[in-house]
């Protein structure tokens, strides 16, 4: 287990890494901790809340993992608990291992030269502010493979091709966007919670509520936009086995006149017309070259063939 304390004049912040489940009850035992807060804080699966008791607030936070894997969809995949307890002249942090934006955090008010008349109230602030910090980065890289993924797409302008990886990725990025805008969600609904610890009128709340909107938005943006990239996959797709189905379709048509003469003059028959004669051979080939002419001729007509290359415009 790893523990700092930082004094706050009368107050203080005590910081816990990787604690130990008889550890923290000791802990909750001194601080006097409601123990349905004690259970929510044990919950691996706990998704950003906040509660309150007489005397003590209790937060859950979720922060990015910044050594999550690529392909993580998960919130235990993709996030770090953190669970914070705050009391009049307390604040407790609990996490399983240790966090640099947390760290960062707790440098700057280790050298904070006003602790000592400083309120709990503004750490809290900054702690969640720096949480939801977490996320820009990798929302930025969601949104840069989200343009990646659309100009994958659309092959430099050539026809429209839809693989099975390409339709993977879609579907990935937009798990991973709407996990961020779920997660975002939930913090950004405890921002007015928070304001009533401390100052609500305060600059730093204000702050704070417009950072929880932006990301929440950015997110939401992302969310529609990997919706629509999964539905175009699909589409294309489609369309792509359908103008397969449609050549294969358009062979057939062709092959099928052909078939059927060679299929009668191909029959074992002893008496036959033109069996003997000297040019049958060259009339047939001749009407089948003609019967070819006019089918091509039906088709282009009904549209079915299309002599254009498709090109997209951008």
């Amino acid at each position: 287990m790893l523990e700092r304390r930082l004094d706050f004049g009368t107050a203080h912040w005590r910081d816990f890494a990787d604690v130990s489940k008889d550890h923290l009850e000791r802990i909750a035992q001194d601080y006097g901790l409601p123990r349905d807060m004690l259970t929510d804080c044990l919950d691996p699966t706990h998704l950003p809340k906040i509660s309150r008791s007489p005397k003590v607030t209790f937060l859950m936070l979720r922060a990015y993992d910044e050594k999550s894997a690529e392909d993580a969809t998960t919130v235990q995949e993709l996030t770090r608990k953190v669970a914070l307890f705050m009391g009049e002249n307390f604040l407790l942090t609990f996490h399983r291992v240790p966090l640099r934006w947390l760290d960062g955090v707790w440098e700057d008010w280790e050298h904070n030269t006003k602790r000592a008349t400083t309120t709990l109230s503004p750490m809290i602030e900054d702690i969640v502010e720096e949480c939801l910090y977490t996320f820009e980065d990798p929302i930025d890289r969601a949104g840069l493979a989200i343009d990646k993924l659309e100009d994958n797409i659309f092959h430099n302008g050539q026809a429209p091709i839809a693989s099975r990886e390409i339709v993977e990725e879609a579907y990935l990025a937009k798990k991973r966007a709407t996990l961020f805008k779920r997660l975002l969600r939930l913090t950004r609904d405890i921002v007015p919670s928070i304001s009533k610890i401390g100052d609500p009128t305060s600059a730093a709340i204000q702050n704070l509520k417009e950072e929880a909107d932006r990301l929440y938005f950015y997110s939401d943006d992302l969310v529609e936009t990997a919706n629509d990239l999964v539905q175009l996959s699909i589409s294309l797709a489609s369309n792509r086995t359908n103008e397969v189905v449609r050549v294969l379709t358009l062979v057939s048509i062709f092959l099928l006149p052909l078939n059927l003469m060679t299929g009668i003059y191909g029959m074992n028959f002893e008496h036959m017309p033109e069996l003997h004669w000297k040019y049958g051979y060259l009339v047939v080939l001749g009407v089948m070259f003609l019967v070819e002419v006019l089918v091509f001729y039906v088709l282009k007509k009904k549209g079915w063939i299309r002599t254009h290359r498709y090109r997209a415009e951008f």
